[in-house]
């Protein structure tokens, strides 16, 4: 493979990972938010969840754990942006071509400070309801 054929897949797997990377950051961001939004405005949610302790319990420890994982494939993700970005450096040292294609550590860390508040959010509502079964179930 020449050089130019190389250096042209390398720029489009870059913008491809970016472009793929933005979109499932953004749609894990809108599930979180579906979720907290869930949990704070059903009031049959809030009773179903206080009636089922183990149920809130494994909704708190996978919330944790998705975040964990989030956080983990992000910068792996990330980690691999940059080894590509710094293959092309190597290969085609007019930076302006491609580095819009990089996904910065920066950016991710963004990503994953706004799951990590969506988390708190949603295991915030769980332990409310834990903790005082009677949230959302007064009468009006």
């Amino acid at each position: 493979m020449k050089d130019g054929e190389k250096i042209a897949e390398l720029i489009d797997a870059l913008g491809t990972f970016r472009q793929d990377f933005v979109s499932s950051g953004y749609s894990t961001m809108a599930f979180l938010l579906l979720a907290v939004g869930w949990l704070i405005t059903s009031k049959s949610a809030r009773a179903f969840l206080s009636a089922h302790h183990w149920l809130a319990w494994t909704a708190v420890l996978l919330t944790g754990l998705n975040f964990v994982g989030y956080a983990w494939v992000s910068l792996k993700i990330q980690d691999t942006s940059q080894s590509i970005f710094d293959t092309l450096t190597k290969l085609e040292p007019d930076k302006e071509v491609y580095e819009h294609h990089l996904i910065s550590l920066w950016g991710v860390w963004m990503f994953i400070l706004f799951n990590l508040i969506a988390s708190i959010l949603i295991v915030a509502s769980l332990l409310a309801i834990i903790r005082n079964p009677c949230i959302g179930n007064e009468e009006e």
